[in-house]
């Protein structure tokens, strides 16, 4: 059995109906969650609206946080353009956090499949050493590491972790190979070649 809601008009933005569920813990003030569902230009029963409040004061009003629009959903955007969209203005758009003990591996991964379900390309955060805090930016090109950023900041190509480029501090880039550092420019223009700790060089080409 269904309950059906009708409404006969073509108005661009006409709630169709919807299912609201209203709180008033003195009886004067009310707020209320709910759903909605919206027509579009042509008429058609396009959206499926969600509604929250975090208020029961008498000038509150409910807030849009979700939108189901045709096949698209958006957090945050009435009109969401793909298939999954988020927006914010002000604060950070997705947080992940994971509970429980934290074990190695990808804990936050993108994954690009081919049509046969071949993987062509990936994203992920990985942790290192569980409890020390090491983590890592990882791009894949398949299943093969193309490029890593470490927890210290170093960025270093084919999983050749001791071959990098870093920031040791602050105007200062150094280049590392074979685990030792052979580079470094200063913030002053100056630049240090191997192990020694002055500059003693300018270089103008």
């Amino acid at each position: 059995h269904n309950i059906v809601l009708k409404k006969h008009t073509t108005s661009n933005g006409d709630i169709i109906g919807g299912l609201l569920f209203a709180s008033s813990p003195d009886g004067a003030n009310y707020n209320w969650t709910g759903i909605k569902a919206i027509q579009d230009t042509n008429g058609a029963a396009e959206s499926l609206v969600f509604y929250t409040s975090t208020s029961n004061t008498g000038a509150a009003n409910s807030t849009e946080v979700v939108r189901i629009k045709g096949n698209n959903v958006g957090i945050g955007s009435a009109i969401p353009e793909n298939k999954f969209t988020l927006a914010d203005g002000t604060n950070p758009l997705l947080t992940f956090r994971r509970n429980g003990s934290l074990i190695s591996g990808n804990h936050i991964s993108y994954t690009d499949y081919k049509g046969n379900d071949t993987i062509f390309g990936r994203l992920g955060f990985w942790v290192e050493s569980p409890g020390s805090g090491t983590s890592q930016f990882r791009v894949y090109s398949g299943t093969n590491i193309k490029m890593t950023v470490g927890a210290a900041g170093q960025v270093y190509l084919l999983n050749d972790s001791n071959t990098y480029w870093h920031h040791p501090a602050n105007d200062t880039h150094a280049f590392t190979t074979a685990g030792d550092e052979r580079l470094r420019i200063h913030a002053d223009g100056k630049v240090t070649f191997g192990a020694s700790s002055e500059a003693k060089a300018t270089v103008d080409i």
